[in-house]
């Protein structure tokens, strides 16, 4: 009995490894195939340069736009508050210069 216990493990043990191999080489071939299909993706005509160079431009002016807008609001509303402090101040000091006077 032992024997055939041995000779059902050396078989199931050459199975593995013919499944490990076939395995690794569709692995490979796969690998293979994908490479040239991303190599073929990544070669750029002059106009797919010019298509991605006008996409980046676009997102980056809609970017900056955004930016300057919120500057803009913001310094806005600093000069409203400079404003209203700087009035403040000289209705204090006019306040200040009527009592004692």
């Amino acid at each position: 009995m032992a024997n055939w216990l041995k000779e059902e493990l050396a078989e199931t043990e050459r199975i593995l490894q013919d499944s490990i191999r076939l395995a690794g080489s569709e692995i490979n071939v796969t690998i293979e195939k994908v490479g040239r299909e991303l190599s073929d993706q990544r070669r750029f005509t002059k106009d797919d340069l010019k298509d991605l160079v006008d996409y980046a431009t676009a997102s980056l002016d809609e970017v900056i736009d955004k930016r300057v807008g919120a500057l803009k609001r913001e310094l806005v509303s600093l000069a409203f508050w400079f404003f209203f402090l700087a009035l403040v101040g000289c209705v204090v000091a006019w306040v200040i210069f009527r009592s004692r006077g």
